[in-house]
Formats: C-alpha cells, sequence, structure tokens
C-alpha cells in the first residue's frame, strides 16, 4: 500500500507540473511583460546601441567600398542589412507606442494602460531575439562582396563614341559583318587617330547589350605585341586567372574557357603585325556552310585545333548537340590593311577615317 501511495504522488506531482508548466508559467511570463516593460526597453536599447548600430556603420562602409571598385555585394549581406533597417524600424515604432502607453487619460493601473505595458513589453522581447538572431547571423557572413563578372561591365564600356551620320555607317557595316555567317575574320583599318578604337569599343558594346553573343573580349595588340599580355587581358575579361606557364599551355586554357561558349566576339585592337591565333588561344569559327571548326587563319602555324568543325554531312553524328550553333568571329583594327587581310586572314575590310 506504501508503494501504491509513493506511486500515486509521483503522478500527482507529475500533474501538478505540467499544470504549472501549462498554466502558471505563461501567466507569470505574461505578467512579466507587464510589470517589466521599462526593464525589457532598456535592454532593447543596449542591444540596439552594441549589436545593430555599430555592425550595421561597419557592413555600410564595407558595401561603399565595394560599390566604389565595381563589385557586386553578397545577396546575404543585403538581406542582413535590410533586416538590420527593420528591426530599427520597428524599435522606433515601439518608441511611438511608449509614449501612448505613458501619455494616457486612464489612470496607471488602467485596463487600457495595462494591455499597452503588456504588449510593449512582449514586442520589446521579441525584438531582442531577432536582434540576437541577427548578430550571429552576421558572424557567418565571411563574404561582403566579390569581383563583378567582367562581361556585365561591356554594357557599360566609356566609348566616348560620339554618333553622326559617316560614322553610324561604319558602324552598322561592321554590325553586319558580325551577324554574316559568310565571314569570320573583320577587319577596320585607318590611319592613326581616325577613331577605330573608340568604334569597335561601340561594337563590343552593343553587342553585347543586343545580345549577339555570349562573350565579348577585347585586348589591345599595339607595337611588337607581346603575348602573353594579350592572352592576360582575355582572360581577365574572362574572369580566368592565368598561372605563369609557358605561352601554349595559357593557349589551351583560354581555348579550353572559350569553347564552353556558343556565341564569342574577340576584338584585338591596334595590331601592328601578323599573330598567331592559335597561339593567343582564340577560336576561329568557319560558319560559311552551317558547320563550325576551330582553325588557324591564313599564313598562322600550328596545329589544327578540333572540336568545332566536321563535314556539312556527317556533322550531327560527330559533333555534340549544340556545337553546331558555335560561333568565334575576330575582330580586328590596324593601320595597314595588308595585315588584316595577308597575315589574319580578314574577308571583309572596313575603312574608317573617309
Amino acid at each position: 500500500m506504501a508503494f501504491i501511495g509513493t506511486a500515486a504522488a509521483q503522478v500527482g506531482l507529475a500533474i501538478v507540473g505540467k499544470i504549472t508548466e501549462f498554466t502558471v508559467e505563461p501567466i507569470g511570463r505574461q505578467l512579466g511583460y507587464i510589470c517589466f516593460y521599462k526593464k525589457y526597453i532598456d535592454e532593447l536599447n543596449v542591444k540596439i546601441n552594441e549589436r545593430i548600430l555599430p555592425t550595421r556603420d561597419t557592413v555600410q562602409a564595407s558595401i561603399r567600398v565595394a560599390e566604389r571598385n565595381r563589385e557586386d555585394i553578397a545577396a546575404d549581406v543585403r538581406q542582413w542589412l535590410s533586416d538590420a533597417d527593420k528591426i530599427l524600424e520597428k524599435k522606433k515604432e515601439l518608441e511611438g507606442d511608449k509614449g501612448d502607453a505613458n501619455a494616457g487619460c486612464c489612470t496607471k493601473w488602467s485596463c487600457l494602460n495595462l494591455w499597452s505595458q503588456h504588449q510593449l513589453g512582449r514586442k520589446a522581447q521579441k525584438l531582442m531575439r531577432e536582434i540576437d538572431d541577427l548578430y550571429r547571423k552576421r558572424k557567418t557572413i565571411t563574404t561582403i562582396s566579390h569581383p563583378k563578372d567582367p562581361q556585365q561591365l561591356i554594357s557599360s564600356f566609356p566609348t566616348g563614341y560620339l554618333s553622326y551620320n559617316s560614322r553610324e555607317t561604319k558602324l552598322k557595316e561592321i554590325m553586319d559583318a558580325l551577324t554574316s555567317t559568310d565571314v569570320n575574320v573583320i577587319g577596320v583599318h585607318g590611319f592613326a587617330g581616325v577613331g577605330k578604337t573608340t568604334l569597335v569599343r561601340e561594337v563590343a558594346k552593343r553587342a553585347k547589350v543586343d545580345n549577339l553573343f555570349d562573350v565579348v573580349v577585347f585586348a589591345e595588340a599595339k607595337q611588337n605585341p607581346d603575348v602573353k599580355q594579350i592572352q592576360k587581358q582575355i582572360a581577365d575579361m574572362l574572369g580566368l586567372k592565368l598561372e605563369d606557364e609557358n605561352e601554349r599551355a595559357r593557349a589551351a586554357r583560354l581555348l579550353d574557357r572559350l569553347k564552353q561558349e556558343k556565341r564569342i566576339l574577340v576584338i584585338l585592337d591596334d595590331l601592328w603585325e601578323g599573330i598567331d591565333l592559335n597561339i593567343l588561344g582564340i577560336p576561329l569559327g568557319d560558319d560559311q556552310t552551317g558547320t563550325k571548326k576551330l582553325m588557324a587563319p591564313k599564313d598562322n602555324i600550328g596545329d589544327k585545333q578540333e572540336g568545332w568543325k566536321v563535314s556539312k554531312k556527317s556533322r550531327e553524328e560527330e559533333l555534340p548537340i549544340g556545337d553546331a550553333h558555335k560561333v568565334c568571329k575576330i575582330l580586328i583594327t590596324s593601320r595597314d590593311e595588308g595585315i588584316l587581310s595577308a597575315k589574319m586572314g580578314s574577308k571583309k575590310n572596313i575603312l574608317v577615317g573617309t
């Protein structure tokens, strides 16, 4: 019987504990909102000043630096900043509610004031939990920003282009050549200072804005072209890092990267002498019959690059799906038309400055 009595007592205590858990504790918590609402608001102010404001200022400063460097802000950073601003807005609303609760036409212990105090205490507690969560979340963010995709910058190229009839005519001629299936290498030639660079920069910008090409790369060749320097310029516009390898190894990496794209425009500006596109790592597509290949232009040396051409009859059997639509166009500027035709295999040369 004693055992039964002890067991009954334990069951009774368990039941009482549950009743306390589901009734007394919640009631105590609700009363706490009323009794300690001022304390909760003071604690909230401390958390705002210690955890939100200084952290938000630091994040905003980092964002300003990143934006000056033309970098993209990480999505979780923007979300964190938005959440912080929402917390500050809620805090501002809470201050307004506090004034309403303290002002009142009722006595301190009226039902209206008790309800207002309860709401203030409850909201302050909830907001403190949100602050703690946001503070912890900030510690998990390791990257504020990352460099923009270089291809995104092309549409905002600072070309310095001024439109007038004769220049628009040349621009249209180049754009038409880029969309032609009969031409892969286009040359732009003319005396120094006539605006060749400005014109092809505008071509690059419009080609990207109009979505004519998936990838547009621009590299300056200049006198005595440095192969590695040209390769680096191309790699930078692809977001690709080239190690200090030999020219052919770098060319292979560039070629592999470019072959991942379907529509490519490569612009080589201010070429003073012929240069081997194979050594640069530039694929040259032949689109005259609807087929594609990686091929060297006239007078170039090096092995033929495989992957972009088979005969029209067999291309469907030998090429992976999608490869039959790959296009690579090369746009080159030079003072010497002979370099464009004889050394670079240009089939369409456009004179600028006439």
